[in-house]
Parts: C-alpha cells; structure tokens; sequence
C-alpha cells in the first residue's frame, strides 16, 4: 500500500489518498482513441489535481489580463 512506501503521512495526505482511492476517476474518463482531445494519462492527471485542489481547500485562479 502507498503508506508502506511514503512512510508517516499526515491527516491531509491520508484525506487525499483516501478520496483517489474511492473515487477510481480512471473509471470514469472516456477512452483516449476514441475521442480527439487529451490523452487518457493527462485527463487522468487533471481529474486527480482537481480532486486535490477539493481536499487541500485551493481556489481556481482565473487570470484577467487588463490592456492599456
């Protein structure tokens, strides 16, 4: 299991750990061949950094560029 090989983790990262495993988002993406777009390893990093986000409690930064 993951704690075996990072060692002691903290209450967050046992939180986040927690959430991967139960969420099994890989299940859920389509197949990469199937559809144009991202490849399947990159969807499947994004849908975990969003769950990340959600448990370490980080807002969506949305830039606004202001011309003068």
């Amino acid at each position: 299991m993951i704690w075996d090989e990072l060692g002691e983790l903290t209450a967050k990262q046992k939180q986040l750990v927690t959430a991967l495993e139960i969420a099994k988002l890989e299940e859920y993406l389509p197949y990469a061949g199937r559809y144009p777009g991202r490849h399947f390893e990159d969807q499947a990093a994004i849908a975990r950094a969003f769950v990340t986000k959600m448990v370490y409690k980080k807002g969506f930064r949305i830039g606004v560029v202001v011309a003068h």
